[in-house]
């Protein structure tokens, strides 16, 4: 067993495992991908979210995961731990594809792990491990390992992209892995690719992690009128584009679509700071508009901190907007922050947003109004389950989903 991929925590205390909700338990999917490459006997996966630090169970070469809610501090940390122990680190992953600098000593692959993993390998196995390496920018997909069963991570759902590639809002390409390993090229993936992949999938559930299925309608309504027929149930994202269409939507709704997330684009950081009754009431029907095809309605929000607001009006607004789940990635300084849970959060405090959002009362107050709009199947196998998955990982000061 001469390769381990390891996912670091942002925290190396003693902590109760596992951490955060299972919900949002699963393995990198870089490493699922990789493992493609690679024989059960040749790799093991550690995951400190679900298991303490074990050496016998590691290989001599340790891929090492630099996503960016962990600090980067704690990923020098653990690669020093590890070379003590006669392991050879490679660092990989958005965060270290960003900023290659902050290597140091340590190997490091800039890019796409997938891209250049035969490479790597090759020299891993002939003993002259390089200092850096350079993937290749046009876009890969191999399909993630959905068969490893990695003890704790028992999920009971996919993960699969139909087109790879950067389609985000502009303020978000400097954090995108997509945009960090692609730039600005784009690969889609053909319908016979796609459907010879689903039909493999034992779960019914489907998170697809295209960035944008409104950027390009046709060819979304040419796989999703394929698809249908293996009753898959779908996550799925989208720009605001997708709200002036509604026949697209109707359409979503009728081949399975359960939720969809809308891109920052939505409801932008300076909307946030200036909502009034005017914006509200357009950014509600859209949420509404969404949910009528009995589709639940995430909001993903870019806020970049401005200095003294109170936050009690902007989640009222948040409110009578109705969507049933957000996630807000704050910025300090163009940067990404991540600010610390604590019990006595203020309305001054950007967090407050997020207590107050996941708070038992206001979940059980959009509980008690979706079956009527989207049904009871999706409200209590969706909506439910995931509330409470997102205050539970909020509530333990787990930095994602943010």
């Amino acid at each position: 067993m001469p390769f381990s991929f390891f996912f670091p925590f942002v925290s190396s205390q003693e902590f109760s495992l596992p951490r955060g909700a299972r919900y949002f338990l699963y393995p990198n999917l870089e490493f699922q991908m990789v493992a493609n490459f690679l024989s059960p006997q040749e790799f093991s996966y550690f995951d400190e979210r679900i298991e303490r630090f074990e050496e016998e169970r590691l290989g001599e070469f340790v891929f090492l995961y630099t996503p960016f809610f962990v600090p980067f501090e704690r990923i020098r940390e653990i690669a020093h731990q590890l070379e003590g122990k006669g392991k050879r680190v490679i660092l990989f992953g958005p965060l270290i594809s960003k900023k290659p600098e902050m290597a140091g000593e340590f190997s490091h692959i800039r890019g796409s792990l997938l891209n250049i993993f035969p490479e790597v390998k090759e020299d891993c196995l002939a003993g002259r491990l390089g200092e850096r390496y350079d993937a290749d920018f046009n876009p890969i997909y191999l399909p993630p390992r959905w068969d490893l069963r990695i003890p704790g991570m028992e999920a009971n759902f996919h993960f699969i992209n139909f087109i790879l590639g950067c389609r985000c809002p502009e303020e978000m390409r400097p954090f995108c892995s997509q945009a960090i390993y692609y730039r600005d090229r784009v690969k889609k993936r053909g319908k016979e690719e796609i459907l010879g992949e689903v039909v493999t999938l034992p779960y019914k559930r489907i998170f697809l992690l295209d960035d944008d299925i409104s950027s390009d309608r046709n060819y979304y309504y040419d796989i999703f009128s394929s698809l249908w027929q293996f009753r898959k149930e779908w996550v799925v994202n989208a720009s605001k584009a997708c709200l002036k269409e509604i026949d697209f939507l109707r359409f979503l709704g009728k081949v399975g679509v359960r939720i969809l997330y809308l891109r920052e684009d939505f409801l932008t950081s300076e909307e946030i700071y200036s909502l009034n009754q005017e914006l509200v009431k357009e950014k509600r029907w859209g949420v509404k508009r969404i949910q009528s095809e009995r589709i639940l309605v995430g909001i993903r929000i870019a806020l970049f901190l401005k200095p003294d607001v109170d936050y009690e009006p902007i989640f009222r607004h948040l409110v009578e907007i109705d969507p049933d789940f957000i996630e807000i990635l704050f910025f300090q300084d163009s940067e990404i922050f991540y600010p610390v849970y604590h019990p006595l959060l203020t309305p001054k405090e950007p967090l407050w947003l997020k207590a107050s959002f996941y708070s038992v009362r206001a979940i059980v107050s959009r509980l008690l109004k979706r079956p009527r709009r989207v049904g009871l199947y999706t409200t209590l196998f969706y909506s439910l389950p995931l509330n409470l998955s997102y205050r539970q990982n909020f509530l333990e000061g787990i930095p994602y989903p943010p």
